[in-house]
């Protein structure tokens, strides 16, 4: 057993032998005060006695031998347990930031409206010299099927989506209610996957040989990103009354409201957002939607992407995935609903259950919540506020529009919650064609919504399903939504 105390002490020493004195293997003055600190008086002199006992070099060379072993074990350990207190490190990161209340995306931002670069109107057209003289008084031309030459028309819109592209970008396909909740992930993968990174039960007893212990417990989930269209026609003559009107109304100049920009944002951004948000919440995709056609047939105004609701029940409903499936089978009314949603805690893993966490909930179904909380306390004056937090837990409720009739409520941290667009600016584009007295608009663009790790997932998914006549108004969301 003596060589490999001799390896071990050899190794602390950072030697690889002992010099000798009078014939005997011998510790010096230096390498004596370093392993007194080490250990202790009574260990170095039994050690020093030990060693000049040590008659020939064979026994160095076993302990030099068992020394070597033992470093190559040591190092092979230590690049291990910086790999480990790496992925630690990453996950607690995750369980501290993904339990805060949700921040601001770090997004595009939309600029201030007077902001369009290098753009001018040209006053040539004929369009601009209509309401310019509506604007100063000059008369107004009858005849408005007059007033707009699409060539016109498609030129000053090339001009001014060329110098305000990302304005407009951000304009139409930036935020939403439910997306300022979310982690954007900029990618050009057709499938984004997030990257497993959990290490669990990582603390043990020291020992020098390779004893690993670290469990991977996170379920990395799929999300397909997809390609979305715009193909909308528009007659210019028709809406040259209601942008004269717009400009009345506002007190505005043509440079202010041009008719591209009224275009871009009063006809086009409200119902881009509202069916972007329809679908971002409840829209299921469909290869099938829009295949076969031809230009000039109608298209499919569906069917673009699984919106997080579709993701949410799909993740449900595979018992492969580990997402905790809260107040399973469980049928929510009006007189239940305050007490159920009482053991959603206790159902939560307990390393989650102090984090400020937000409860992302039908409106239907925490109105319902709140009526039942006023049935038990019939005198309580709670402030608003107070009813928007589940009651003794630091979860606080976010009502989202798009989750109207589903019936489905879900906790996770922003971290885990996903909205993915795409990082090349190319990708997204916005331009204009004319036709005669027509002009059609087109955009594409790609972007898909999920989660990342199921374990992240806390979820109630309703055991009746649409058409159900319950309280809760437990639907499963609109398959056939619209979208752009």
């Amino acid at each position: 057993m003596f060589d490999k105390l001799l390896a071990a002490v050899m190794s602390r020493l950072g030697i690889t032998s002992f010099e000798k004195k009078d014939g005997k293997y011998a510790l010096t003055e230096e390498q004596r005060k370093t392993l007194v600190k080490m250990y202790n008086e009574d260990f170095v002199n039994k050690f020093e006695k030990d060693l000049s006992g040590m008659s020939d070099d064979h026994g160095l060379g076993n302990a030099l031998d068992y020394k070597n072993k033992l470093e190559s074990l040591q190092a092979e350990y230590d690049a291990f347990k910086r790999n480990a207190e790496e992925k630690e490190r990453n996950l607690t990161e995750l369980v501290d930031t993904l339990s805060e209340y949700p921040e601001q995306d770090k997004k595009m931002e939309k600029t201030q409206a007077s902001d369009r670069g290098n753009f001018k109107l040209n006053m040539d057209f004929l369009h601009n010299k209509v309401l310019e003289n509506f604007v100063n008084g000059d008369g107004l031309m009858v005849n408005a099927a007059d007033t707009i030459v699409t060539d016109e028309l498609r030129e000053e819109f090339g001009k001014y989506v060329a110098n305000v592209k990302y304005d407009i970008i951000t304009l139409l396909f930036g935020k939403l209610q439910a997306t300022q909740y979310m982690t954007t992930k900029m990618t050009e993968k057709t499938v984004w996957r997030a990257i497993q990174s959990h290490i669990s039960d990582l603390m043990q007893k020291f020992t020098p040989y390779w004893t690993p212990s670290g469990q991977s417990k996170f379920t990395p989930i799929e999300i397909p990103n997809h390609k979305h269209k715009i193909n909308v026609p528009i007659k210019p003559a028709e809406i040259m009354e209601d942008v004269i009107g717009y400009l009345y109304d506002e007190g505005l100049q043509p440079k202010d409201m041009p008719i591209v920009k009224y275009i871009i944002e009063v006809l086009l951004k409200p119902k881009i957002e509202e069916e972007r948000d329809e679908q971002i919440a409840v829209g299921v995709y469909d290869e099938n939607k829009n295949s076969g056609k031809k230009d000039g047939d109608a298209g499919d105004v569906f069917g673009s992407i699984d919106g997080y609701i579709t993701v949410l029940k799909r993740i449900h409903a595979d018992e492969s995935l580990n997402m905790i499936r809260l107040l399973k089978d469980v049928v929510l009314t009006r007189e239940n609903i305050y007490d159920k949603f009482d053991e959603i805690y206790r159902e939560i893993p307990k390393k989650y259950r102090t984090k400020s966490l937000p409860i992302f909930i039908d409106p239907d179904l925490l109105n319902l919540y709140e009526l039942a909380r006023d049935d038990k306390f019939p005198t309580s004056k709670n402030e608003d506020e107070k009813k928007k937090r589940l009651q003794h837990t630091n979860f606080t409720f976010i009502p989202l529009d798009g989750m109207v009739g589903t019936g489905c409520f879900f906790i996770t941290p922003k971290e885990n919650f996903i909205h993915l667009l795409s990082k090349n600016k190319g990708a997204t584009k916005i331009w204009l064609q004319g036709e005669n007295y027509d002009v059609k608009i087109f955009a594409e663009w790609w972007e898909a919504v999920g989660f990342a790790i199921a374990e992240l997932l806390f979820g109630y998914v309703p055991p009746v399903e649409s058409g159900s006549d319950s309280e809760t108004g437990s639907g499963s969301g609109s398959e056939e939504g619209q979208t752009v």
